[in-house]
């Protein structure tokens, strides 16, 4: 084990005048903590830590953080871009599948055939499985960019319960 170093007498001096200036810093501190007249500089020092902790809170990694929510965001616009894309398919579908079931109504009608309910439904089956078919690349996107939506909000939402 070293042998502990005797401070020298000057160093135990300047390390006591180190202290009472420290301790007189404080005193005025705390003296001017209750002055009125100081009150506009305390307020002023309350605003700065608010805006160094916002700071802080922006550039962090918690769901207030901007990378949390510039995902989140990123994440809702892929998302609203698909159901964009899934919206016109569904439109250009409806228009090419209303005029087959026009074409079929008129083709009943010019043939003076009223057609049975089970070749009805069967028509309607068909006409249904072609608007699935036409719009099912756009619809599985979709609902990929929820699904990945709503698992960046439970991760960014996991982060805070942690935290």
């Amino acid at each position: 084990m070293a042998k502990r170093k005797r401070r020298t007498p000057d160093e135990i001096i300047a390390a006591k005048e180190a202290e009472i200036a420290r301790l007189k810093v404080r005193a005025a501190q705390q003296a001017a903590s209750n002055d009125p007249a100081y009150a506009p500089l305390r307020n002023l020092l309350t605003d700065y830590n608010k805006v160094e902790a916002n700071a802080h809170k922006n550039l962090g990694s918690s769901p207030q953080g901007a990378d949390a929510r510039i995902a989140t965001h990123t994440a809702w616009v892929d998302e609203i871009n698909a159901l964009c894309s899934l919206s016109q398919a569904q439109l250009d579908a409806v228009k090419d599948l209303r005029q087959m079931v026009r074409a079929v109504i008129a083709h009943w009608i010019e043939a003076g055939v009223t057609p049975d309910p089970d070749v009805i439904q069967k028509e309607r089956r068909e006409l249904v499985t072609a608007f699935i078919t036409a719009t099912e690349e756009e619809e599985a996107e979709y609902q990929s960019r929820q699904d990945f939506r709503k698992d960046v909000k439970a991760s960014t939402t996991s982060k805070e319960e942690t935290a």
